[in-house]
């Protein structure tokens, strides 16, 4: 977390709790009066907060100068090896991966439902009785829903979903996903990711 000093924002951050979850304080602007101040204050807050073994460090910067950078990418690394001996290191990458994921998916069920009710009668008619107050959200969304998982139950089978699937995590299925790329691996397995979930929700209705 980076702060400077004058704004109070030692304050809000013990209100927004962003100190528990902060692995180092940075405070910038430190050639400005009460800087000093607010790494004090930052340095009592999490006095205050309950022993762990890692202590978020606090540090002062002055960015336009160049000072004290090499101490932050110290503390950067520090903490990093911290992670890789308690184990946490991999326990927070296959967290983040998750985290990629499910956000692919929900972009792209919500691309796929947003099309879906503009192009279907059935669909825009349930939208728009919630709209009027004729139906409740809930009902709504979950009639919406229904069809649309009906749908793509009926269109596919175990067996082509399985082939459309390899196929598509062996090797790109369509070449503009990757071009500008340069090969890159990672960007394969997104846009791979991405091609299995939108081979799932290509319903016909």
């Amino acid at each position: 977390m980076v702060t400077v000093p004058g704004l109070g924002d030692q304050i809000q951050a013990l209100k927004a709790g962003i100190l528990e979850i902060a692995d180092l304080l940075v405070v910038n602007k430190a050639d400005r009066e009460g800087a000093s101040d607010t790494v004090r204050d930052l340095n009592t807050m999490l006095d205050w907060m309950p022993p762990e073994k890692w202590r978020p460090k606090v540090l002062s910067t002055v960015a336009t100068r160049n000072q004290g950078i090499g101490k932050v990418y110290e503390a950067i690394q520090e903490h990093k090896n911290h992670l890789l001996q308690t184990g946490k290191w991999g326990v927070l990458r296959r967290k983040r991966i998750e985290s990629h994921c499910f956000t692919i998916m929900e972009n792209v069920l919500r691309e796929h439902v947003d099309k879906k009710v503009k192009e279907v009668a059935e669909l825009k008619e349930l939208l728009e009785q919630a709209r009027e107050g004729k139906l409740d959200p809930y009902s709504s969304a979950d009639n919406i829903l229904k069809i649309l998982f009906s749908q793509l139950e009926n269109k596919w089978s175990l067996s082509p979903v399985s082939r459309a699937m390899s196929g598509l995590l062996i090797s790109p299925a369509d070449n503009s996903f990757f071009r500008g790329d340069g090969g890159n691996p990672d960007k394969w397995r997104i846009f791979g990711f991405q091609n299995i979930l939108k081979t799932l929700c290509v319903v016909s209705i």
